[in-house]
């Protein structure tokens, strides 16, 4: 697979992904395959006869035109000549974007520091493992070197004011050719921040420095049960080191067995433009009290009336994390007197939307929503937990299925999505110098974009459980979304085609299906070739 840095016709850099020519996407075991293969037979005129007509459509304007479903770009994935990625150092044909760095000393500060970008806080309770770790790995890169409009004010003020040093902490900080500090799972990733909380075990050495969760494990951990006060605590700790972050702003819980519903860049805006929290803490509670409540959990703050249940797995504003983290009285009364489901239901669900409701802070809650995770209980006993999918289970379908209602309009979300982030790395790579930066940058102001089509407050935002043993299948529908992004990109979707492109689902684009392409873990159907004659 080659990759080729170019600029659309707004100007902005993209990558094409020249294919191999293989039939197969593969998950992070599978080995490479392409037009260097050892042909056999019958197989020989049919394959050379593949590669050339892929060789004359790279070299042909006209048929690279016409060919543009083999060609997965996007504003903002983009490689440089030498195959190293943006963030990650290395260079090349950066259209001199090296020289914005010339002769600067740079701090080690990050770029999410130096603008001021709000972060989604990702906090992940497990027992002791992350199985579906490659595919968050993947689907942080969408979200690598991506800055929001809304930042967009102070980037266009060190870019084109008088202020040099500005104008410097901006390059040192954002410039993907400077090898970006790995504090946030991968480098040159200001949208999201990585927590992790599992079982102090005494021969957990840490996670390998190749690990996006390298570094990311909060300090103090406790052994959390099902069921018990003790996921509660867990919860908080991680929730505690979240806080000593001031960039981050919403705070999303998601245990080993959860994927995400959507792309990086909707996930994210749907968070971000929702002031809201997702847990259920406002109306009554929807069965009788007493089957959790006692007498003795009464206290000044705390009350009958107040009893709350939601799902476990919650979407918090940073207001209301502060407050779980801050509260005593109300956890001391679920510590003492209902520790366990065995007082009549499960703390983990009852605590957060409880204290909220104490507090008054019911209605900044989502009175229609359940907390941000699918989960299936159809087919399983009363009160069990949810259904563990199986191998077998994994397809597109299932992933529109869990979308639910908000399948059919989610892709205008996306657009908007798409279309209120840019990709300031792009943008510092390919300038030449820094009149250069300030007019695209400005030109962004100008298209005006706002995310005005968010999620309905009841669609779900990650999916779960999905058990160790479904982790390839998972990446496999991940990546096959990376033929959506190469049909048709997100930003080029019109309102009249929102009917069918639905379908496409968009876990993967961008970078994203890039750095899958580079490594050899998806390629694009020879059957493209049919479907372009």
């Amino acid at each position: 697979m080659t990759e080729v840095m170019e600029e659309d016709e707004r100007g902005e850099s993209r990558v094409r992904l020249r294919p191999a020519g293989s039939t197969r996407l593969r998950p992070a075991s599978s080995t490479s395959g392409g037009c260097v293969r050892k042909w056999q037979g019958s197989d020989l005129l049919p394959a050379a006869g593949l590669c050339l007509l892929l060789m004359a459509a790279w070299s042909s304007p006209r048929l690279s035109h016409m060919w543009g479903w083999w060609q997965p770009t996007t504003h903002h994935a983009y490689l440089f000549d030498d195959g190293s990625l943006s963030g990650e150092g290395g260079g090349g044909n950066n259209a001199g974007g090296d020289a914005l760095l010339d002769g600067l000393e740079c701090p080690n500060t990050t770029c999410s520091e130096v603008l001021g970008i709000p972060r989604v806080a990702l906090l992940f309770l497990t027992e002791a493992t992350l199985p579906h770790e490659q595919t968050w790995r993947l689907w942080l890169e969408g979200a690598v070197g991506m800055l929001p409009h809304l930042r967009l004010p102070l980037a266009q003020q060190a870019a084109c004011g008088s202020d040099l040093e500005a104008w410097r902490r901006l390059v040192c900080a954002c410039s993907p050719l400077r090898r970006q500090p790995r504090v946030h799972g991968l480098p040159g990733q200001h949208l999201y921040s990585l927590y992790v909380h599992l079982a102090p075990w005494p021969d957990f050495q840490g996670f390998s420095q190749r690990s996006i969760f390298a570094g990311r494990v909060v300090p103090n951990r406790r052994k959390a049960r099902w069921g018990d006060i003790s996921l509660v605590d867990a919860e908080r700790l991680l929730l505690a080191e979240a806080l000593k972050d001031p960039l981050n702003e919403r705070f999303v819980l998601v245990s080993e067995s959860d994927v995400p519903l959507y792309d990086p860049l909707t996930f994210y805006q749907q968070l971000m433009h929702d002031p809201r929290s997702l847990v259920k803490a406002c109306g009554q509670y929807s069965r009788p009290p007493q089957r959790l409540w006692n007498k003795e959990m009464e206290t000044p703050l705390l009350r009958r009336e107040h009893m709350r249940q939601s799902s476990q797995f919650f979407g918090l504003t940073r207001r209301h994390a502060e407050l779980v983290v801050a509260d005593k009285e109300v956890y001391s009364s679920f510590k003492q007197h209902c520790s366990s489901y065995k007082c009549g239901g499960s703390p983990e669900e009852h605590y957060i939307p409880t204290l909220l409701a104490a507090l008054g802070e019911g209605n900044t809650t989502h009175c229609n929503s359940y907390g941000v995770a699918w989960q299936e209980w159809s087919g399983v006993p009363k009160d069990a937990h949810p259904l563990d999918y199986r191998e077998g289970d994994v397809t597109r379908e299932l992933f529109r299925k869990m979308r639910g209602r908000c399948a059919a309009n989610a892709t205008l979300s996306v657009r908007d999505a798409y279309r209120t982030v840019g990709s300031l790395g792009a943008v510092l790579v390919s300038s030449a110098d820094r009149q250069a930066v300030c007019s695209r940058l400005r030109s962004w102001a100008t298209a005006g974009h706002i995310f005005e089509h968010r999620l309905d407050e009841r669609c779900y935002l990650t999916a779960r459980k999905f058990p160790e043993g479904t982790a390839a299948a998972v990446e496999l529908v991940f990546l096959d979304t990376c033929r959506a992004t190469a049909a048709r990109l997100p930003l080029q979707l019109r309102d009249e085609e929102m009917s069918w492109a639905g379908a496409l689902l968009y876990l993967l684009t961008g970078r994203a299906c890039a750095v899958a392409a580079q490594e050899g873990r998806v390629q694009l159907p020879q059957a493209a070739v049919a479907a372009q004659g």
